[in-house]
């Protein structure tokens, strides 16, 4: 499962009546469709709307595409998200569907949404599609229906690293997310099971065991102006600075050089947190494998208990309650 590509899609298209919470569109969400607007036009070509089509193009490439990739879909809170995400499989040569919705007073058909009626077509019937919604009142939507699909409680994909504001976009996710997608119960012993932010986040709490004084300046991660390393704090006089790389690739020697770069000043410590050791050697930079720090935090009840609750989604909570 894992040597698929990953895609991130936010839903947050226009609404049928204007409003600010549209039934339909959280509808096709809570079914595994992604989806986008960019006007009522029944076509999956740029050049046949007027204004900008954004990510309209790489998402029907994708769903077009030789190879099948896993989806994380995200529904906009003003479309009535119950704070869920969907994973799900889009599959190799899927066919783009166009998604048509109009407000009605009757049902008719199987895809009904209360007050609401919804067709679709899939590309091959384009035509046909044209002349059955040849009303202004239909809006028309792009895209796919995912396959087996499974729903993410927000206790799941908490920590998870999503992209802000984006329709359409590759997505680089911890390798925990194919976990959460076959089921399978995560490690806290393997730094695999942690997100980037979680494993910036245990970092941030080894170098408050292995140095007492640390204190961070900044929440971790992000950009700081200081090389956009992930951890900025001090410990007494010293300032201290750590970058965290939680891949199977060693760190790109770009990582290396900004670390490095910070290390010259002599009241700075500059880390360099990996899972897989760099290829050269820096002197002037501490590193620190992942497995050192989870092993280490393991031995400590308050960070054992935190890096247990990370991968547990939840259950742990619910076991701490009932005891």
């Amino acid at each position: 499962m894992n040597d698929l590509d990953a895609k991130f899609h936010h839903i947050g298209v226009g609404s049928v009546n204007d409003g600010s919470d549209s039934p339909v569109v959280k509808y096709l969400y809570e079914n595994g469709f992604i989806l986008c607007h960019y006007e009522d036009v029944i076509s999956f070509d740029p050049k046949d709307y007027d204004g900008d089509t954004g990510d309209l193009e790489p998402m029907v490439d994708a769903i077009r595409d030789d190879s099948s990739y896993l989806c994380y879909v995200r529904l906009a809170r003003g479309h009535g998200s119950d704070g869920t995400r969907q994973l799900g499989r889009l599959e190799a040569k899927s066919e783009p569907q166009i998604i048509a919705a109009r407000e009605t007073n009757h049902k008719s058909g199987n895809n009904e949404v209360e007050g609401f009626e919804i067709q679709e077509f899939p590309e091959s019937e384009l035509e046909a599609a044209k002349q059955e919604l040849n009303s202004d009142a239909w809006k028309i939507y792009k895209g796919a229906q995912l396959t087996a699909v499974k729903q993410l409680s927000p206790e799941e994909h908490t920590g998870l690293s999503e992209v802000p504001f984006t329709t359409w976009s590759n997505w680089d996710p911890a390798e925990q997310v194919f976990d959460l997608y076959e089921g399978n119960n995560l490690n806290p012993r393997d730094p695999r099971s942690f997100s980037p932010p979680q494993t910036e986040r245990l970092c941030e709490e080894f170098l408050r065991l292995v140095r007492p004084n640390y204190c961070p300046l900044v929440e971790p991660g992000g950009s700081h102006g200081t090389g956009d390393l992930d951890l900025i704090g001090f410990d007494d006089r010293t300032r201290v600075l750590g970058e965290v790389k939680n891949t199977t690739s060693p760190p790109s020697e770009s990582d290396l050089n900004a670390v490095a770069t910070q290390s010259r000043d002599p009241n700075t410590d500059a880390y360099l947190f990996t899972r897989t050791p760099p290829e050269n050697d820096y002197p002037e930079v501490i590193v620190i494998n992942l497995s050192t720090v989870i092993e280490t935090l393991h031995e400590n009840q308050r960070t054992r208990k935190l890096m247990e609750r990370m991968v547990s989604h939840g259950s742990s909570l619910e076991e701490d309650a009932s005891e």
